[in-house]
């Protein structure tokens, strides 16, 4: 899926894919695969830590905009184009570029929270409990899967992949 206001890459497995990869790693092989950790608590935290980073980047490029002088910050970067104004100060060419590298690497972690499948009931509960911890405005907006098909929310990707999983993973409970 691909989010057209922060990144133009697709981060997410088209619904075939996801339907098909889902179910099968619901459902563990035996009761020892069970007590293994469940792989959505890592992307949890990978999350975690690339929101925390991008929301450090927007902080020090805030108070980088306010110690420097106006001439000192045109450089830009979005989704569709770059400008880097060459007589700019370089810790904010430095920062607005962080910025956009953080923002594309908190995407992707958000990305792979809808496309990983949660093998247990503990994680899909956790991951439900993080998604709702951060405001819906927060997330990737505007995304579209892979077969260009459909663009919707962050969260539709999320409960889609839900759906494939969950059958499998309340078998194994």
């Amino acid at each position: 899926m691909t989010s057209s206001t922060n990144t133009t890459r697709r981060c997410f497995l088209s619904t075939a894919a996801v339907l098909t990869a889902s179910a099968a790693a619901a459902i563990p092989a035996n009761a020892a695969n069970a007590l293994r950790a469940d792989p959505i608590f890592e992307a949890i935290e990978i999350h975690k830590a690339a929101r925390l980073a991008f929301e450090d980047a927007v902080s020090r490029g805030s108070a980088l905009d306010e110690e420097l002088p106006g001439e000192k910050t045109r450089s830009w970067i979005t989704v569709w184009e770059q400008t880097i104004v060459e007589t700019d100060d370089p810790r904010w060419i430095e920062s607005v570029r962080e910025v956009h590298r953080t923002c594309d690497a908190e995407t992707d972690a958000a990305c792979a929270l809808a496309s990983i499948a949660p093998t247990t009931m503990a994680g899909v509960v956790g991951l439900l409990q993080y998604a709702i911890s951060i405001r819906p405005e927060e997330w990737p907006e505007g995304a579209q899967s892979d077969d260009d098909i459909e663009t919707r929310p962050w969260h539709y990707f999320l409960i889609e992949m839900l759906i494939a999983v969950l059958p499998g993973v309340a078998v194994q409970s």
